[in-house]
């Protein structure tokens, strides 16, 4: 050993002058093998065996992160010293930004406006046409006009369009103009308004026959009473009759919705017939129905016409007007026939009688002329009384 050894006790391994570190019997014996020294490095107070020089691993950490630290406060600081600098030694160029931002947002304002300009000025159009057509077409507030029409000049973007047609239900919907195109609105279908009638006869069991407007069924037959399934709306014409009368008719006008009641008084009216004098013969239409006093039930309403017929009498002709449920009375007054035929005859033979006594003298011919006056004048007062029933007919 070196002068600078010193002795160590029983199980220390020998140091330099300064101390001793503890260390194992084993390790000391290992690392003492013969003709082999000790690894030692070198330490504050000399050369320290390699065994003895470790450090704790916080230490080395802690430095590490104060270095790292140090580096960071360092570039942060050169970094905005350099800023500072740029701005002092450029303030022109930091203007210049700002005007030059200032003038890109003004240019793009006026693009802006300019644009919005061109298109409120813009124009487009729209074309409409309905089934069926002839519909009015309402487009904003502009006047209604006829389809199909092409709506021109309209300014970009939606429109509103009302579709209105007699008989039909309204229609809206929007449509949208674009710039210089005319846009094809797709055809509008319209519906049928419709409503219900409800028909009824009295007595019931009456023939119906229902015409209605264009788009209604054809000419239809049915039974009283009757309800219709939905109908367009329009005018309708109905007829209704019994079995061997002549149809009663009516129009009516059925509106949106509707439900109408259409009610026909079927019922028959009476006409009693008399003359003077009785037994006279009825005809109605030239063909014998009766004899008076002569009673016709459940007569159809409307007007009638009858003749009264008796031998040696004028016919008479009678009628009026019957109504449902009441009764019509009728009389017929007859007129004999007159004699006057005869009458002529008997004056022919006076004068004849006349004509053979004509030689005969002034004053019997005054007589004969006297007596014929007078015949004449009961032949006269005969015939007036037979006239008025006094006399029988010769």
């Amino acid at each position: 050993a070196s002068a600078a050894t010193v002795a160590a006790p029983p199980g220390a391994f020998p140091v330099a002058a300064g101390g001793t570190r503890p260390f194992s019997t084993a390790a000391a014996n290992a690392s003492t093998a013969p003709g082999l020294a000790p690894p030692t490095h070198l330490g504050l107070g000399g050369a320290v065996p390699m065994f003895q020089s470790r450090r704790k691993p916080w230490a080395v950490l802690a430095a590490v992160a104060a270095v790292l630290l140090l580096a960071g406060v360092g570039l942060v600081w050169l970094l905005g010293s350099h800023h500072g600098n740029g701005s002092k030694d450029h303030p022109d160029a930091a203007r210049n930004g700002v005007a030059d931002n200032q003038a890109s947002k003004s240019s793009d304002a006026r693009a802006r406006t300019a644009e919005a300009a061109r298109l409120a000025n813009a124009r487009g159009d729209l074309f409409v046409e309905t089934d069926p057509p002839g519909a009015r077409v309402k487009v904003d507030d502009r006047p209604a006009e006829k389809t199909p029409v092409a709506v021109k000049g309209l300014p970009l973007g939606a429109h509103s369009l009302k579709v209105m047609m007699d008989g039909y239900e309204d229609y809206t919907t929007q449509a949208e103009a674009r710039e210089n195109q005319t846009t094809a609105v797709e055809k509008i279908k319209l519906v049928r308004s419709i409503g219900w009638l409800n028909i009824s006869t009295t007595p019931a069991g009456a023939d119906l026959t229902v015409t209605g407007p264009d788009g209604a069924p054809a000419k239809a037959h049915y039974a009283s009473p009757w309800s219709s399934d939905k109908l367009p709306i329009g005018d309708y014409e109905i007829s209704a009759a019994r079995p061997g009368w002549q149809p009663m008719t009516r129009k009516v006008s059925l509106t949106r919705d509707q439900s109408l009641p259409v009610a026909f008084d079927l019922t028959g009216g009476s006409v009693q017939i008399d003359s003077v004098p009785a037994k006279a013969t009825v005809l109605l239409d030239g063909k014998p129905v009766g004899t008076t006093p002569y009673v016709l039930p459940d007569v159809p309403p409307g007007d009638v016409h009858y003749s009264v017929t008796f031998a040696g009498y004028t016919p008479a002709a009678v009628g009026g007007k019957v109504e449902p449920g009441q009764a019509l009375k009728l009389d017929a007054k007859l007129v004999r026939i007159t004699a006057a035929p005869r009458a002529s005859a008997t004056r022919q033979a006076s004068a004849r009688s006349r004509s053979r006594r004509g030689s005969d003298g002034d004053d019997d011919g005054d007589s004969r002329h006297r007596g014929e006056d007078g015949i004449d004048k009961a032949s006269r007062v005969g015939n007036m009384m037979r006239i008025f029933g006094g006399l029988p007919h010769p």
